[in-house]
């Protein structure tokens, strides 16, 4: 790449992974060697993100020029491009089966596409300021989405309804990740906080104060559960958990 990395992420099977850039490419990588295997042109902007369909034939990616791009993975072909977002796309995440793709946008919307056809489904409108990230949960119905108006929202993406707003953050929500049996939420804000939520009564759990801003949050699949972030003074920070839902 010819400048920053904003966006990374491994292919389903573990073997490649993909990156994307503000030199407004994405590239290809081969996991074990670490070597180059194709760079995806298109986009005329920087290109935030990047995420594999589950079954990694698909590489989406979204950009500042306002699009959102399909690719064929293993073509390195350029399969559509979809627009309709009026600012922006910060992120995007497909849904578990692969069949529709979600994007979240600076124009405080974000939108459900039909993966296979590209066409756009419905809009999502609540959040009064940018989408910064979005996740489903393992149900492949319900949605998650964080925002720069320091809230996280769940979403019934079917019927395109709001179902919950998570209130508690002070400052914008950066991002959030699931716990691995799918009962807490991890969010990480500007308010210099991660929080864990209780999914399904929408109840904040515990709040850890932290001398710095979290970007970033993950999480790991195993007990004790180790929770990492990454912060604004370039560093990343490990906390341990025994359990996340107490």
């Amino acid at each position: 790449h010819k400048s920053a990395v904003w966006g990374c992420g491994f292919s389903p099977d573990g073997k490649t992974l993909v990156s994307a850039s503000r030199d407004n490419t994405l590239k290809l990588w081969d996991a074990e060697s670490g070597k180059e295997i194709r760079t995806f042109t298109g986009h005329k902007a920087i290109v935030w993100g990047c995420v594999f369909s589950p079954d990694g034939k698909i590489l989406a990616s979204v950009s500042l020029d306002n699009t959102l791009k399909l690719w064929d993975v293993a073509k390195g072909k350029e399969i559509r491009t979809l627009t309709g977002h009026r600012d922006a796309i910060k992120n995007c995440v497909f849904s578990p089966n692969g069949q529709t793709l979600v994007s979240a946008s600076l124009d405080n919307t974000l939108k459900v596409w039909d993966a296979e056809h590209g066409k756009e489904i419905r809009t999502l409108t609540g959040h009064k300021g940018d989408v910064l990230g979005c996740m489903f949960l393992p149900d492949g119905q319900t949605l998650v989405s964080a925002s720069l108006d320091n809230t996280l929202k769940l979403w019934n993406v079917a019927k395109g309804k709001e179902i919950g707003t998570l209130t508690g953050h002070k400052d914008a929500v950066w991002g959030c990740v699931l716990s691995p049996d799918g009962q807490t939420l991890l969010s990480v804000s500007s308010d210099k906080t991660l929080k864990l939520w209780d999914v399904e009564k929408g109840t904040e759990i515990h709040s850890v104060k932290l001398p710095w801003i979290p970007y970033y949050v993950a999480v790991s699949p195993t007990k004790p559960y180790q929770v990492i972030t990454a912060n604004e003074n370039g560093t990343v920070t490990m906390f341990e958990f025994e359990e996340l839902g107490k």
